[in-house]
């Protein structure tokens, strides 16, 4: 199964957490930007990217900043709405399991 995304370089991988650089490409289809939860806690820092949205379960969608930091609890459903431009992402991410 592909992936709307690729990842540019690790930073930095721990046992605690790990850094990383995402991309999303502004050419992503809508139908490939699924809601989904990731096993651990998440702050992604936008690093680039017009118009894109963050959406929370049971949240209204806000607008993603440029340089503005976001958290994502571990285990919760979220979505991210397609924008303009490439969408670039510093994420750092503290691993967990997610429940079989």
């Amino acid at each position: 199964m592909s992936t709307p995304y690729y990842n540019l370089n690790i930073l930095e991988d721990n046992s605690n957490f790990k850094i990383f650089t995402r991309v999303i490409p502004e050419h992503t289809d809508d139908f490939e930007l699924k809601w989904h939860r990731d096993n651990g806690d998440r702050y992604i820092t936008v690093q680039s990217g017009l118009n894109w949205k963050l959406q929370l379960d049971n949240q209204l969608p806000i607008n993603l900043e440029i340089n503005q930091s976001y958290f994502i609890p571990f285990n919760s459903w979220h979505r991210v709405i397609k924008g303009n431009q490439d969408l670039i992402l510093s994420i750092k991410e503290y691993p967990k399991s997610l429940p079989s």
